[in-house]
């Protein structure tokens, strides 16, 4: 049985966030985090159902299962919660929370590509980070364009807020929720009072982030495996599920294994099985009853990928030649997935001699 687990290593540096990624996200959002207050507390008449201002990064950035894309942006989602104490049916539409957004920050930055109003958030899209590297044409520009995504709330507290949708109106949304029920998937020892009652946490919740990135979890690998997984197949021209239904198909299917070949085979054996008896994938926190998979366009496309990735993966596990088996993987990855130092050798075990099993369809490369 040949051994890729080093491969997946390597792997996971290649595709996990970079440092100075990471810190050209904190720094657009910090700035925006304080373009949006300045004109919150210059304006504050123009909202009057609204006391305070607070903000709380969300999804994968706080999780680490997020990754550096191929060709798309990377990005960051940052809430921003106005506070206050009206009900739904008394406070102002949605649209008024969105224009006050919007116009803050409109025309306000010249790094700022373009500021899109979303249904679900203000985007702003940024030139691209890195202005040296690009100058010395050692990145593509392409690769470090990046955006922030700004979804906006109303709540009495951070707990239980209101996503201020364009078109739905007011709808549960609970991101903190999301990341309580995801760390404890991971079983991380993270608190929802870290971000809750952030100032009271404020060490803890940094000694928290400090340690989970240190240790690297295996599910977190696993979740950043599948967005890799699907990111390589967007290039090729084929459309595939977001991140956070990718999130949710590993953490409820996760399989661990002192390996992480084997246990990304197992897991996605499992995601497989699951989807085959019903194609769905329903929100784990408030609304429940949302399945993400709803009005989903392309799952005969996804079912297709999945179905080979899963073959090839059983057929990586059981190669006996530790170069053929990284090369199975390295089909539904892509090149980034190096197996350059994989030996060319014939190991004891069982072979299964079969080539690895690639779909096409009408936009295969």
């Amino acid at each position: 049985m040949a051994n890729c687990h080093q491969s997946f290593n390597e792997f996971n540096q290649v595709i996990r966030l970079t440092e100075n990624r990471r810190n050209t996200l904190i720094a657009a959002r910090d700035s925006l985090r304080q373009r949006v207050q300045v004109s919150f507390d210059g304006k504050k008449n123009e909202l009057p159902a609204v006391t305070e201002l607070q903000f709380q990064t969300q999804g994968s950035f706080v999780m680490d299962t997020i990754i550096n894309p191929i060709a798309e942006e990377y990005d960051l989602d940052d809430g921003i919660y106005f506070i206050g104490h009206l009900p739904r049916s008394s406070r102002p539409k949605t649209k008024v929370f969105h224009d006050f957004v919007y116009y803050s920050i409109l025309n306000w930055n010249n790094q700022v590509e373009e500021v899109t109003d979303k249904d679900t958030c203000v985007r702003v899209r940024y030139k691209g980070g890195y202005e040296l590297l690009l100058e010395m044409k050692l990145v593509d520009k392409i690769q470090n364009r990046f955006h922030i995504d700004l979804p906006i709330y109303y709540t009495t507290t951070k707990r239980s807020p209101d996503l201020a949708h364009l078109k739905a109106g007011w709808m549960t949304s609970d991101p903190i929720a999301f990341i309580n029920w995801f760390e404890g998937k991971v079983n991380s020892g993270f608190k929802e009072a870290f971000l809750y009652e952030k100032k009271a946490f404020l060490n803890e919740y940094r000694q928290w982030r400090d340690r989970i990135r240190q240790e690297d979890a295996q599910l977190r690998r696993m979740v950043r495996y599948l967005k890799a997984w699907a990111d390589y197949q967007r290039t090729l021209g084929r459309e595939m599920p977001c991140g956070i239904i990718l999130t949710i198909l590993v953490a409820e299917n996760f399989v661990g294994s002192d390996r992480d070949d084997i246990a990304l085979q197992a897991t996605l054996g499992k995601i497989l099985a699951k989807l085959e008896e019903k194609f769905c994938c329903f929100r784990p926190t408030p609304p429940t009853t949302d399945d993400l998979f709803e009005g989903y366009e392309h799952e005969d496309i996804f079912m297709e990928r999945l179905r080979a990735f899963t073959a090839s993966a059983r057929q990586a596990i059981n190669e006996t030649n530790p170069k053929r088996a990284c090369g199975k993987w390295q089909l539904h990855f892509g090149n980034r997935f190096s197996c350059v130092n994989m030996p060319d050798i014939e190991e004891n075990a069982t072979t299964y001699s079969k080539p690895a099993i690639i779909a096409t369809n009408a936009k295969s490369a």
